[in-house]
């Protein structure tokens, strides 16, 4: 089984649905996405405006269907990704050994920016699995490094409750491919690479 990525919000209905989308659209078949909420209806049906943004901005479309998150979502995923600081925090709460893997997605988004910037991309040759694992980690380890922005709060406000989709849709849009910048980094294989990779190949 290969890296997991669960996304969550509150109803499980816009937000995350819609992140989980996007990022399945960049990401391809080898990570498996998939979304929770913490106040979950289950079964109700993505919000409108998530659904058809996913469908413009990506070409996937999913039949998705609102479930609760639960602390077995939680122990199966690889790495966490919620909509706010409050969500990241209940994540926790269930389940608190997730810390280290556990962060909202906009400072997820911002930290691989900057790991970009500065040049930190992930091993040569590595395939995405390892990639998605060695994200996790540099996450973890710069917690606090990457410079905020002005408007840097790490927190994606709720479409249903104050917010506006357009505007809460181009910050998940522009976090989603920020996020992917270092996975999907196609940098030369070295020799001594190339060699560790075929004797790995073999063994």
């Amino acid at each position: 089984m290969g890296p997991r990525v669960l996304l969550v919000c509150t109803a499980n209905i816009c937000r995350s649905p819609g992140a989980e989308g996007l990022l399945a659209g960049r990401l391809g078949g080898e990570v498996d996405f998939f979304s929770r909420g913490t106040r979950s209806v289950a079964g109700a049906g993505s919000c409108e405006y998530s659904a058809e943004w996913v469908r413009d901005h990506s070409g996937v479309v999913r039949d998705h269907t609102s479930r609760p998150l639960e602390v077995a979502d939680i122990r199966a995923s690889t790495m966490i990704l919620t909509a706010t600081q409050t969500q990241r925090g209940r994540v926790i709460e269930m389940r608190p050994s997730a810390q280290v893997r556990t962060f909202t997605l906009l400072h997820a988004a911002r930290t691989a920016q900057w790991l970009a910037s500065a040049g930190r991309t992930p091993p040569p040759g590595s395939d995405l699995a390892h990639r998605v694992l060695w994200l996790v980690e540099e996450l973890d380890a710069n917690r606090g490094a990457a410079p905020r922005g002005i408007d840097d709060d790490d927190e994606l406000p709720d479409p249903h409750r104050g917010g506006r989709h357009p505007q809460v849709f181009s910050r998940l849009q522009a976090a989603v491919e920020d996020l992917c910048a270092p996975l999907l980094f196609r940098g030369p294989v070295l020799r001594r690479d190339r060699a560790r990779l075929r004797h790995k190949a073999s063994g």
